[in-house]
């Protein structure tokens, strides 16, 4: 009777996009063994299917978590763009130089707001996060490599055209570069997480 019961209540649980609810589970387990102390088998397969209900629960947090957190660093990466890169001086004066400013003379830094962009739209596309999870994760490894590699080329342009003008990378940059790479790592503990539940 307990099996039974939760062939029809499992699924109820635990659809969704969230995580499953359990404590309902847990209630009929308890109102079950009252009535079943015959019956260890029934209550044993009861037990079994709370645990695995509690570790798709695990998994489903953990790719929310790894979801979460690949979308906020995106999101970081998009704002650090915008943000000073490089300091220069000379002379006594100062200025400072945007990730904007820099793509208006190297196209291929347009791809970093471009790529970054990509993974914010489809992380927030439930559709893609929840039946193609692979191409999200792929997306933002992609584009948190690219962003990562072209911003560190920039740096070492800076580096050979500086001149008798001072240059120094802004504390903006490498909070980019740190979160482009981070990137990368959540989007793989996001599809590990994602193709383990079910």
């Amino acid at each position: 009777m307990a099996h039974r019961c939760f062939a029809t209540c499992v699924p109820r649980f635990s659809r969704g996009f969230g995580s499953p609810n359990i404590e309902p589970l847990r209630h009929l387990i308890n109102r079950r063994h009252a009535g079943c102390t015959n019956h260890p088998g029934e209550i044993s397969v009861a037990v079994y299917d709370v645990r695995r209900i509690e570790t798709d629960s695990s998994l489903e947090e953990d790719c929310m978590r790894a979801r979460q957190m690949s979308l906020s660093l995106a999101g970081f990466v998009l704002i650090c763009f915008f943000l000073p890169w490089i300091e220069l001086s000379c002379t006594g004066l100062k200025d400072s130089v945007t990730g904007l400013d820099l793509a208006r003379s190297s196209s291929l830094l347009w791809l970093i707001p471009v790529m970054m962009l990509a993974v914010i739209v489809l992380g927030l596309t439930k559709r893609i996060v929840e039946e193609m999870p692979a191409v999200f994760a792929l997306t933002a490894s992609v584009g948190g490599g690219i962003s990562a590699f072209l911003m560190y080329r920039e740096r070492l342009t800076s580096d050979r055209s500086a001149g008798l003008i001072a240059a120094q990378m802004t504390v903006w940059y490498w909070l980019g570069i740190l979160a482009a790479l981070a990137l990368i790592a959540t989007a793989f503990a996001f599809y590990g997480a994602r193709s383990r539940s079910p």
